[in-house]
């Protein structure tokens, strides 16, 4: 029963797709209904989404309001959200999660005025202690585990293990042929310390919070600080018990970065407790899958896990050989390793790897090597990726150190020094988005084979031995195709091939990639009519990654922000910790003394209104900031919305130009090194436009909102719109696509005249 004080009204915020459950949110739905506060669930999986919750929102208005932010997809609805609240006068305490927020949480505090605080790591406890101090109206800034624009708060309680045990509350759970699938975690951390992963940075974090409650370092390994935390297999074979016999779960899939202890000898034993655990609660024919590493399997550990129903994984490669993989810290893949996964194949355990052909010290020759490893693997599925640089990782902090770094913690890119590299990336990005498929043939096929394994698993008598021997010849000759087309673009690359072979090549790829898309077609309606159940795989590369994909990795990608703005944030909202110079040493060139003695607060916001006046005056469209150097004069202005935005023949913004030339001949000596936000126009016509489409699309169905964010829109330049640029060539992009040109036609966004705008990046504000 809840008592006074936890009247309080709160609502979670996070990504649900409709294939899974947002575990994370589920855990802290979990936390506090245990404490006795009762908490609304609000999803947010598109641009569509940001509107419908934050008008939730906004007419219920919680007095606290947590934001998932696990990764940098999640966080740009999450922040949009955020946008959008606070444009319209919402005034709860809006507190941000996740591996993301953790790493990334004074840049995100520095720039969203909206933004109240942080939990640091797991946010259970946090979020809990949270709500009881603004139920009591006490001070938050205490909170153990929470960050806020006073600092980080008390240390997280991060040797308290009690977390293990707690189990997720979960809401209604999604099919999988017919049978109910949940997320699972048996364990949490990870022991990697891969130089571009996340969970290494979030590690190493988590064992600099242990050292400030005064931790020793026996202690922190007796707790799995910076490591591994595995529950208990009697509490986590309780979970499986309860799913299967309360809510008919059939398939349980497992999100820990390690299923399995690294010691094979180990890995072993713990898979014999925990099939003893499940046959003493009589949890009898199931399927199970997660993320594996080939360099701590053996071909008897994976003959364990198919005994006992493990149907899928994903089995980490990322880089080939050394010592490439040695400037990452990262295990190499050799022989034993793709023994592992054609020993997986050959069980029926539907597997795919990522190889990632593209990263900050590519060479033609990594990339050559890359795509020999793709083929050693083959017929194993393995998808090409880049290297994303992700905020707080030692790649961030090397890259940035050399200069090369660019953009922000929500989309940094870099430079690549090698000219073949840079060119192959362009046409790597061709073949990922407009060939393969945003969410790719290989990710398809896995996904065929996954149900295909599901159902021999829960239909023994269904034979499924033809659709298997089907799917193995689509696998291969899907895994050739890759390997032809990624080595043909590197030679394409390295000869510097013209346009009309860049289209050729593509045009030859197309076709072949078309007719594996019609095979897959085929044996989805197969499936389907062999069960007389839906066979649709889940679709979750189309979602905002795929916009982010083609923005981040294709040359001449549309970047305005220097490293300088990234450190000091470049929010409109942030004024309170941006209108001041930042800290300097003593041995720095910039002269504190020379700031005019007459810069009293009047006379600077005078000067601020009439920078603010100026630029709207003469450049009504521009909506960003204006950084004034120590010379007081403007070096640089940044359109807000450049990341989705690109001028329809290349090139940068020219308002950015044109505010520093309206500037230039001013007086502004009381700005040295002050950072002035400037409210304008565009804001406005992308607010005009999403709504729009989203309004007059409501009709559409429920799942085809998801798929706005593939699309461009050309704006002419008379601010009419063109046409729809879809980058897809389904049939569902014809009908979304025709939406938007009916929805749009005879409407005019002048601040857009001469842009392409990427839908899926639209900020409803």
């Amino acid at each position: 029963m809840q008592n006074e004080s936890q009247n309080l009204e709160i609502a979670l915020v996070g990504r649900r797709p409709i294939w899974c459950e947002n575990l994370a949110l589920n855990y802290l739905w979990g936390a506090l209904d245990k404490a006795g506060y009762a908490t609304r669930m609000l999803h947010v999986n598109d641009a569509r989404d940001v509107y419908d919750v934050g008008t939730v929102l906004l007419k219920e208005r919680p007095a606290l309001v947590g934001l998932s932010m696990p990764e940098t997809n999640s966080a740009f609805f999450a922040l949009a959200l955020g946008e959008l609240l606070q444009a319209r006068g919402f005034e709860g305490h809006i507190v941000a999660g996740g591996q993301f927020a953790t790493l990334s949480r004074h840049w995100m505090l520095d720039r969203y005025a909206w933004l109240d605080s942080v939990i640091r790591f797991a946010g259970e406890a946090a979020m809990v202690a949270l709500a009881d101090r603004l139920s009591r109206g006490l001070p938050v800034d205490t909170v153990p585990g929470l960050t806020t624009r006073q600092g980080d708060g008390p240390p997280a309680p991060v040797l308290d293990n009690s977390m293990m045990t707690r189990w997720p509350k979960r809401a209604d759970l999604v099919d999988r042929l017919g049978h109910k699938v949940a997320l699972m975690l048996s364990s949490r951390g990870c022991e990697g310390s891969c130089a571009y992963c996340g969970p290494a940075a979030l590690q190493k974090a988590e064992r600099e919070e242990a050292k400030r409650i005064g931790a020793t370092g026996p202690q922190m390994r007796q707790a799995g600080v910076g490591s591994v935390r595995r529950r208990p297999v009697s509490d986590l074979a309780d979970e499986m018990a309860h799913l299967y016999h309360e809510r008919e779960v059939r398939y349980f899939a497992f999100t820990d970065e390690h299923l399995l202890p690294d010691n094979p000898n180990a890995a072993l034993a713990y898979l014999d407790e925990w099939q003893t655990a499940l046959n003493e609660r009589k949890v009898e024919r199931f399927g199970f899958g997660g993320q594996l590493r080939t360099n701590r399997l053996s071909p008897q550990i994976c003959e364990k896990l198919g005994e006992m129903g493990f149907l899928r994984t994903h089995i980490g490669v990322d880089l080939g050989r050394q010592p490439e993989s040695r400037l990452f810290y990262r295990d190499a893949t050799g022989e034993s390793e793709i023994s592992v996964i054609k020993t997986c194949n050959r069980l029926g355990i539907a597997t795919i790897s990522n190889i990632m052909l593209v990263h900050p010290y590519s060479t033609t020759q990594t990339v050559y090597q890359s795509i020999a490893l793709m083929e050693q693997i083959a017929p194993g599925l393995v998808e090409p990726t880049q290297m994303f640089v992700y905020h707080g990782t030692r790649l961030q902090q090397a890259v940035q150190t050399e200069g090369r770094l660019r953009g922000n913690p929500l989309r940094y890119d870099y430079v690549i020094d090698d000219d073949n590299v840079r060119r192959f990336t362009e046409l790597f990005a061709m073949l990922r988005t407009d060939v393969f498929g945003v969410f790719s043939i290989a990710q398809q096929i896995h996904e065929l084979e996954w149900s295909v394994a599901l159902g021999r698993r829960l239909h023994p008598e269904v034979d499924f031995n033809p659709l298997a021997a089907r799917l193995f010849n689509l696998r291969k000759m899907t895994s050739a195709l890759y390997v032809d087309a990624y080595r043909r673009a590197l030679q394409l690359a390295v000869v510097c091939c013209t346009p009309a072979e860049q289209a050729e090549f593509k045009a030859e790829i197309v076709q072949r990639t078309g007719f594996v898309k019609r095979q897959i077609v085929e044996v989805e309606g197969a499936i389907t009519q062999a069960l007389q159940l839906p066979c649709r795989p889940s679709s979750g590369f189309k979602t905002i990654a795929a916009s982010l994909f083609s923005l981040v990795l294709a040359t001449g990608c549309h970047q305005t922000e220097s490293l300088s703005a990234i450190d000091s944030g470049d929010h409109e909202g942030a004024e309170q910790s941006t209108d001041e110079p930042p800290d300097t040493d003593t041995d720095t060139d910039t002269d504190t003394d020379t700031q005019d003695t007459d810069c009293t607060d009047e006379v600077e916001n005078e000067e601020r209104e009439r920078i603010v006046a100026t630029v709207n005056t003469e450049v009504p469209c521009f909506h960003g900031f204006v950084d004034f150097d120590k010379n007081s004069e403007p070096k640089l202005a940044v359109l807000d919305f450049d990341y989705m935005i690109e001028p329809v023949d290349g090139g940068d913004p020219e308002l950015e130009s044109e505010v520093e030339a309206v500037l230039a001949e001013g007086d502004y000596r009381c700005q040295i090194e002050k950072r002035i936000s400037i409210k304008g126009d565009i804001a406005d016509d992308i607010d005009r436009l999403s709504e729009t489409v989203f309004t007059e699309c409501e009709d559409l169905e429920p799942e085809l909102h998801e798929f706005f964010e593939v699309y461009k829109l050309i704006i002419n330049e008379d601010g009419t719109v063109q046409k729809t640029e879809p980058e897809c060539d389904e049939a569902w992009c014809v009908e979304v696509a025709k939406c938007i040109d009916s929805a749009l036609d005879g409407l005019v966004f002048s601040c857009l005249a001469g842009f392409k705008l990427h839908l899926g990046s639209v900020i409803i504000i």
